[in-house]
This record gives structure tokens, sequence and C-alpha cells, in this order.
């Protein structure tokens, strides 16, 4: 599965165990073969600036939209998922 990661902004690391959750889109999992873009963001904005930069890259690589796939909660802020379907 290929995957690229982008800090959309920086995010504080933590030395004691957080617990995550974690939110999913749809039940649908992608297929194996899909492409998915992971970034990391703190606030609406970021969570904005992430989607598009997701529609950019599978436009531009694949020729395909970015559906939101997962949401997780992280230390600082949050990561977003993205397939290229």
């Amino acid at each position: 599965m290929r995957s690229m990661t982008f800090a959309a902004c920086a995010t504080v690391v933590a030395l004691l165990p957080v617990a995550c959750t974690s939110y999913r889109a749809d039940n649908e999992p992608p297929p194996d073969d899909a492409p998915v873009v992971t970034f990391s963001y703190v606030d609406t904005e970021d969570r904005a600036l992430a989607a598009e930069f997701a529609d950019n890259y599978c436009e531009q690589a694949y020729g395909k939209d970015a559906d939101e796939f997962d949401t997780d909660r992280e230390p600082g802020g949050y990561e977003i998922s993205f397939v290229c379907r």
C-alpha cells in the first residue's frame, strides 16, 4: 500500500501512553491496492488544508478523488487518512 505522510503542523511527542480514538468515514475498507495519504493536523483550518492536499495528490498521481477514510486522535492533534478512489 502506498502511503505519503505530511505534517501539516508540528505535533508534541508525549512519552506517556495516550488513549486514542478513531473515526471512520464509512465502514467499507479501501481495496488493498488503493493508495492512502495521511496528514497530521491540529485545528479545522489544517484539516481543510489536508483534505485539499489529499484531493490534489490523488488527482495528480492517480486521476482519482480522495475520500476521507480514517481520523485518529494523536498527542497534540489528529491524524487523518484519505484513500484515492
